[in-house]
């Protein structure tokens, strides 16, 4: 299901213009994470550490909330950079980068370098 999620969002922010999708990211982010069961949960763990022990339920879903936003529109973002028709994510490991190539251009590379934290 996420998958088709992404695939409408493509389509859309090569169809509008950059602001009405960064508004259209930002009203349907939210109720989308509920959908990534397991990355809504990871992420309302990881803001529960963030925030601390004397944190309010409702604080920490508005930032994850928020969150999830700003997820929207770095993909609007590369999207838009990407130029093309089609992307391709390519992952090898939880610690390792991750590429985002638009599929049949060789013009952009997108590289998303992941952050570990001492716990």
């Amino acid at each position: 299901m996420a998958y088709w999620y992404h695939l409408i969002g493509s389509f859309l922010v090569g169809a509008l213009p950059r602001p009405v999708a960064y508004a259209l990211g930002s009203l349907l982010a939210p109720p989308l994470s509920r959908v990534w069961t397991r990355q809504h949960a990871w992420a309302v763990r990881n803001m529960e550490w963030v925030l601390g022990p004397d944190r309010r339920r409702s604080e920490v879903e508005r930032r994850v909330r928020e969150v999830f936003r700003n997820y929207a529109r770095y993909l609007i973002d590369v999207l838009s950079a990407l130029g093309a028709d089609e992307a391709a994510l390519e992952l090898s490991g939880p610690l390792s980068p991750g590429v985002i190539r638009g599929i049949g251009k060789d013009d952009y590379v997108h590289v998303i370098m992941p952050v570990r934290t001492a716990s």
